[in-house]
């Protein structure tokens, strides 16, 4: 709605004035509508198309990225349950020693009754014995906090049951045969590198999405419109309605960005060759990872073998020491070394598992095992 409309001067000669004279005069009406339509077509945009590509790289990227994380996923769960198997065994040989221990210190405790032995032997066995109870409590908290790491990780309450049904042995065992003749390695089946893989197709992406930036874009559009004029509010009335219509093409091209579009592609180029030198080391480090965790994985088998003749040899050390104790050719505190040589080996035997099973899911991170 016009309130008033704008007045346009014309030359008076127009309408049969003077010449150098301007004549003012309102052109329109109090009422005027317009409704309109415009349709636009892309033909061709560099920009565009550059970025229909990197849609599919960046979901393969994500793609990959969240097979990453189910993976470390796997890993740690795989690792929290090493823990709690060792927990476990660590404790059962604790409360075996605890058995043994109490067990020597009955039999000491009648003999001393009896007036066969010191009383000094009883004390040093007593001794023994609250310090393997102390050991035989920790083991028992370990072994119920690597329980509940375990059900964290596998996402199960805590108040729920949880029973393990491997042993030390079985799973050195299984793991001894699925890493056994493992040393052929394609570095492309790594997850790791397959997202810096996808990493290095992002950042190219870029680098073509920039120079994409200097090409003309193409479009065309269609508009139709419509214009009503009226002195009343009558809108209504077809015959006041008056159309128009255009079809047009829209060109852009760049011509000056003060040095913008060149500097953000030269950033591109770089972020791209960042990614490929990272792409190559990854690949460098998974091979020399790969066999370092080999390496130690023989050595921790080795380690452990060892470590398993060693206790063994103490615990045929500790009967023999008992039994010349029980004939009183050795004394308690003798009893005592044998003893807590026994718990060191088993304490060594409880470590080198642990190292075996973490070179494990080492080799099987590198191998996407």
């Amino acid at each position: 709605y016009n309130i008033e409309l704008p007045v346009t001067l014309l030359p008076a000669e127009f309408v049969g004035g003077e010449p150098g004279e301007f004549t003012p005069i309102q052109f329109g009406t109090k009422n005027q509508m317009g409704a309109g339509a415009t349709l636009r077509q892309l033909i061709f945009d560099g920009t565009y198309i550059v970025g229909l590509k990197g849609a599919k790289v960046y979901n393969q990227l994500v793609a990959q990225q969240k097979g990453a994380t189910v993976f470390e996923v796997k890993k740690n769960t795989s690792d929290a349950y090493y823990v709690a198997v060792v927990a476990v065994e660590n404790h059962k040989m604790l409360v075996d020693n605890l058995t043994e221990i109490e067990k020597q210190l009955f039999e000491t405790t009648k003999l001393y009754e009896n007036g066969l032995v010191e009383e000094n032997n009883v004390d040093q066995l007593r001794l023994n014995s609250g310090k393997i109870r102390i050991e035989v409590e920790n083991a028992a908290r370990q072994m119920i906090i690597s329980r509940n790491m375990l059900k964290f990780q596998m996402g199960i309450v805590l108040r729920d049951s949880l029973v393990l049904t491997d042993d030390i042995q079985q799973l050195i065992e299984n793991a001894t045969a699925e890493i056994a003749g493992r040393y052929v390695y394609d570095v492309s089946q790594n997850i790791q590198f397959q997202v810096a893989n996808a990493w290095v197709d992002v950042r190219e992406m870029q680098v073509r999405l920039e120079k994409a930036k200097y090409l003309p874009s193409l479009s065309a559009l269609l508009n139709v419109t419509g214009t009503s004029y009226a002195e009343a509010f009558d809108y209504f009335n077809g015959d006041n309605w008056f159309a128009s219509s255009f079809l047009g093409v829209n060109m852009k091209v760049p011509i000056f960005s003060g040095m913008q579009r060149h500097s953000s592609l030269q950033r591109a180029k770089i972020n791209s060759l960042i990614t490929q030198v990272e792409r190559e080391r990854m690949q460098e480090n998974l091979n020399l990872n790969l066999s370092t965790s080999n390496a130690n994985f023989n050595q921790a088998l080795a380690a452990f073998n060892i470590s398993m003749e060693n206790v063994e040899v103490s615990r045929k050390i500790l009967r023999t020491t008992n039994r010349k104790f029980q004939e009183g050719m050795a004394t308690s505190f003798e009893v005592t070394q044998a003893q807590s040589q026994l718990i060191n080996d088993q304490f060594s035997l409880v470590g080198s598992a642990l190292n075996l099973f973490e070179a494990k899911t080492q080799i099987d991170e590198i191998l996407n095992n």
